[in-house]
């Protein structure tokens, strides 16, 4: 049976890997110090509980460790290695820790950057401009995680900020320019923000938009019911 879960778990497991496309496996304890594992959160909002434990008070989510195994996963201070097969056992009083600081800590609810890694918003006319467009844009595929991590960790700096992001995998996205006609079918990825109010990640969007050679770069707006728009940048 399908409950939603409390904001706070919300924004905690919008900042953690998907174990699939739409969903995340985690495990659940409840305040009468019992716990289930391996259930399904659909969209980091709804969670499939046994029918028997619908109206339990649910007091700690952490990620399934069998279905992160082989990942790390950095939450509110602490670092559980999931290749460790005695996590649940061996690390439940920090995962408790780690949950009660969630509960605790009111987190914004931060967003979602989707852009492509190949350069044609701003692309120069001719030959030379199309070779120099494309040499950028495999350099922009290979080196995507260090431009990230460079331009939203300044921006962080200069705010003050202390927060995480998670960098997606490239996939195929595609974009109509209704000005030209033209249909984009182009390598994108995706960058997921917690912890942030969405002016920051609207500021990040911007930075990453003019790093990669982007007109527009879509957002979504985890706060505001996943609104999702262009943004200009």
């Amino acid at each position: 049976m399908k409950k939603a879960l409390a904001q706070k778990w919300i924004d905690y497991l919008v900042a953690q890997p998907e174990s699939g496309m739409g969903y995340q496996r985690v495990d659940v304890q409840f305040d009468n110090s019992s716990s289930v594992r391996d259930c399904v959160v659909f969209n980091s909002e709804q969670i499939d509980l046994p029918d028997d434990c619908i109206n339990k008070t649910i007091v700690g989510v952490c990620l399934n460790k069998k279905a992160t195994k082989g990942e790390k996963m950095e939450s509110f201070g602490l670092t559980y290695d999931f290749d460790n097969d005695d996590f649940i056992e061996s690390s439940l009083e920090e995962w408790q820790v780690a949950n009660r600081i969630a509960a605790l800590t009111e987190l914004p609810a931060g967003g979602l950057i989707v852009l492509s890694t190949d350069v044609n918003a701003k692309t120069e006319t001719g030959l030379k401009g199309w070779i120099k467009s494309f040499l950028k844009s495999q350099m922009q595929r290979l080196f995507k995680t260090k431009m990230v991590d460079e331009a939203v960790k300044e921006l962080m700096k200069k705010k003050g900020i202390t927060s995480g992001w998670s960098i997606g995998n490239l996939f195929r996205g595609r974009y109509y320019d209704s000005s030209e006609d033209k249909l984009y079918n182009e390598k994108s990825f995706s960058v997921k923000i917690a912890g942030v109010d969405f002016d920051f990640v609207k500021k990040a969007a911007k930075a990453l938009g003019k790093k990669f050679g982007q007109k527009q770069v879509l957002l979504v707006d985890y706060a505001n019911h996943n609104r999702t728009f262009l943004l200009d940048t």
